[in-house]
């Protein structure tokens, strides 16, 4: 069955065998949704092959969901340092959040987050996420009191009306400085509403809370979050670092988003610095932080 859509703007095509009205409407909501908000209007197909993804994804949420109300079992969280180019001395830390289990074993990250960024059990762990790393990172703190622990945020947090407090709490309950604390936006927060983004970062900063930009240069980025938005730290993707010594593109994007953020008085990351060769072409640019392989992989408390 081809059934073209003008609904904003999208079309579609349906493969397979669907069997009855029900099915036929939920691929049809499912591939406008996918066009609308990830293909920009673009054709999608849908075949019986995404059916079945769908369907592992599912099995993998309700294993998600009920790690979390276990008390985040399975989950753990990994550290990757953020370095001084120079001197190389570590001087903070990202959280980046693991999940293993006895069935699936070791399961990407990059598979079960977008699952859980959309699912409101996000929240639960999300705040599982800040209290364990202010836990683990006060030992450093206190023997390093300019010592950073980045710890991501996703949208879903930041709408929720108690988030201020669970942040608040995990930083009570490790007595760990709110200095210490970077909460880094990740790329769905920039479609957020502006003033209550705003307003988030406000509160925050009120706190001392430090607030950095992730990936930025992907995806929501745009110049005018840096106008509009009162941010401490720029994470430049890396899909801008990696080949930066031997792409002229990528040169010059550097060059200007790097100039622009040290010019408004953000300190700047550089992330996926993963060769000797990438790192020693970088050192050029007045960067606060690298970030990547060639210095450490991210790696347990």
């Amino acid at each position: 069955v081809s059934v073209p859509l003008s609904l904003c703007g999208g079309a579609l095509e349906l493969k397979g065998q669907i069997s009855n009205e029900n099915s036929i409407r939920a691929c049809l909501n499912y591939a406008l949704d996918c066009s609308k908000k990830e293909r920009h209007g673009e054709l999608v197909f849908f075949d019986n092959s995404l059916q079945q993804n769908n369907a592992n994804s599912l099995e993998v949420l309700a294993m998600i969901r009920q790690s979390v109300l276990n008390g985040c079992t399975g989950f753990y969280l990994c550290y990757q340092p953020l370095v001084e180019p120079i001197s190389q001395r570590i001087i903070g830390a990202e959280a980046l959040v693991r999940w293993h289990t006895e069935t699936l074993g070791e399961v990407s990250p990059g598979f079960f987050i977008p699952l859980l960024e959309r699912d409101p059990c996000f929240y639960e762990l999300g705040a599982w996420i800040l209290r364990q790393a202010t836990h683990d990172m006060k030992a450093i703190v206190d023997k390093n009191p300019d010592f950073v622990v980045n710890v991501n945020v996703a949208h879903t947090q930041l709408e929720s009306i108690g988030f201020r407090e669970v942040v608040l709490n995990a930083l009570q309950e490790s007595q760990f400085p709110s200095k210490n604390l970077c909460i880094e936006l990740t790329e769905r927060c920039r479609d957020m509403d502006i003033r209550r983004l705003q307003a988030e970062i406000q509160f925050f900063h009120s706190h001392k809370i430090r607030i950095a930009l992730d990936d930025f240069g992907t995806g929501s980025s745009s110049l005018g979050l840096l106008r509009d938005l009162d941010i401490d730290s720029l994470k430049i993707d890396r899909s801008f670092i990696v080949k930066a010594h031997t792409h002229e593109v990528d040169r010059i994007l550097l060059d200007c988003v790097l100039s622009c953020g040290i010019q408004l008085g953000m300190g700047i990351c550089l992330e996926g610095v993963e060769t000797a060769e990438n790192r020693e072409f970088l050192l050029k640019y007045p960067a606060r932080y690298h970030q990547g392989y060639f210095y450490h992989r991210p790696q347990p408390f």
